[in-house]
């Protein structure tokens, strides 16, 4: 498996992705930088297997958000092999840039697991999201 940057052609799969999982899809306007700066995780054979995205702000911590997996991958050891990596690049990559916390927000009780298992912590429960549409 092998990491690379997203492109703006990589969105129309991920709103498929996101769109399998009941995710909403996030319009491409609200991914860093028209979505050309996430991360995804290609086989050598270059099925993509999950992307997800690094916001970057002027204190110490970022986000690491819209993480999401490819559901037409049905081996869960496979695709929770993938998720891994990304979390982990995006971890390393938010490191390299000074960040000294990465904050995320999930829902999912796997992927909570998968980030458990790559050093994360719970914050807080029972917490909801506000989103005001300016």
């Amino acid at each position: 498996m092998n990491v690379r940057q997203t492109t703006t052609e990589d969105y129309q799969t991920l709103v498929d992705w996101w769109k399998f999982w009941r995710f909403p899809a996030p319009a491409i306007e609200f991914l860093p930088d028209q979505g050309r700066c996430g991360m995804m995780v290609q086989g050598d054979d270059g099925t993509e297997y999950c992307a997800g995205f690094i916001y970057e702000t002027n204190s110490k911590v970022c986000l690491m958000e819209f993480i999401v997996a490819n559901p037409k991958i049905r081996d869960g050891e496979l695709r929770g092999e993938a998720l891994t990596l990304l979390i982990d690049t995006l971890s390393y990559l938010a490191k390299d840039w000074g960040y000294q916390w990465v904050f995320t927000s999930i829902k999912h009780p796997s992927l909570m697991q998968r980030y458990k298992e790559c050093g994360f912590q719970i914050g807080s429960t029972n917490t909801n999201e506000m989103i005001k549409v300016l």
